[in-house]
């Protein structure tokens, strides 16, 4: 198994990686020339991520690191209104006891 040798942004140590202990990810409109890795640094335990041009994306990959994809954003804000939630509602609105309950919060 290839050691990957990587110097930390923070504690500016140099780090011994195996391969799992990366994250590669690659842009996915640079037709896999740009891109960056992620890992954890195992003396200060900082977070790192730096980036990655086609050379060290074909090297990491080269050593056996896995190509990720990247994690879909959070969508901003409280999911739509939908037909069904307006059903709900409407029954809650109804029943006198369930409406007590959701105005509490519970």
């Amino acid at each position: 198994m290839s050691t990957i040798r990587v110097a930390c942004g923070n504690c500016k140590n140099d780090v011994d990686l195996q391969p799992d202990d990366v994250r590669l990810i690659i842009n996915p409109d640079s037709d896999g020339r740009r891109g960056q890795y992620e890992f954890t640094c195992e003396k200060c335990g900082m977070e790192q991520a730096k980036p990655a041009d086609k050379k060290i994306i074909m090297l990491l990959m080269a050593a056996g690191v896995e190509v990720v994809d990247p994690e879909p954003a959070t969508p901003a804000g409280p999911p739509p209104f939908t037909d069904d939630d307006s059903i709900e509602f409407h029954f809650v609105l109804e029943d006198d006891e369930a409406l007590e309950s959701w105005l509490a919060g519970s």
